[in-house]
């Protein structure tokens, strides 16, 4: 469903609002875009609590990409310390569920790098104004992707050896095996 660009503010802010009180926040991602879009054509500045607004409707509604984008925009509007600590939160957000999508597809690798990188997001909001969902979303991380991680990962030990004799034992003249 989209808008046409002449429609108010107020009709797209609204439709938003309603879209996520019945439970559709894509579609509220998509009234906040279609008011963000019609904003640019017009010629005047965004006010940047839209794109933030974007941002967490898509985030709620799991398009990710969508929400990195419109968060990201966000980010580099907003000069309001508690909006920024909640768009950098919702970036941290999306990169926890990313490494979480990762280590479903065995990828430890991928996983570590939006785990470090959600951390960085976390770490960054709480020293803007000591945001408390980001203290617990960190706490979170830590526990939970190295739990994961660590169920990935199998360390074997022992001997390798080519037993000559059979008997299971390895013996001085058998060579071990790299």
């Amino acid at each position: 469903f989209l808008l046409t660009p002449g429609c108010f503010k107020q009709d797209n802010v609204k439709r938003a609002e309603e879209a996520i009180a019945s439970g559709k926040p894509n579609l509220a991602g998509d009234f906040f875009k279609a008011e963000i879009n019609a904003t640019l054509s017009s010629g005047k500045p965004v006010d940047p609590r839209l794109f933030l607004n974007a941002g967490l409707a898509y985030l709620k509604g799991k398009e990710l990409d969508k929400a990195e984008n419109q968060l990201e925009d966000a980010l580099s509007s907003l000069n309001e310390p508690t909006l920024q600590a909640k768009a950098l939160n919702a970036l941290g957000n999306i990169n926890y569920q990313k490494a979480n999508d990762f280590l479903d597809l065995r990828n430890v690798n991928e996983a570590r790098k939006k785990w470090k990188k959600s951390r960085e997001y976390y770490e960054s909001s709480l020293q803007i104004d000591n945001n408390d969902k980001a203290r617990q979303n960190l706490s979170s991380l830590n526990k939970q992707i190295e739990e994961r991680i660590s169920l990935l990962i199998c360390v074997i030990k022992g001997k390798v050896w080519r037993d000559l004799n059979g008997d299971q034992k390895p013996q001085p003249i058998e060579p071990n095996l790299d």
